[in-house]
């Protein structure tokens, strides 16, 4: 997981691209697919509008 104040992303591949990647508004990301996880893109289209965003914490 990489973040500044400008987006946070997650599951970057070894091409840069992000499985997940966050505005820094949280109100606008993409999806792609990646080696890392070997996954399909997580929403309908590769980008997206965040209509919602739940964030768990472990301590």
């Amino acid at each position: 997981m990489v973040s500044d104040m400008f987006f946070i992303q997650h599951g970057v591949c070894s091409d840069g691209v992000p499985a997940l990647w966050l505005s820094e508004d949280l109100l606008h990301g993409s999806s792609d697919n990646t080696e890392t996880f070997n996954n399909a893109i997580l929403s309908s289209s590769k980008d997206f509008q965040c209509m919602g965003l739940e964030v768990w914490g472990f301590a």
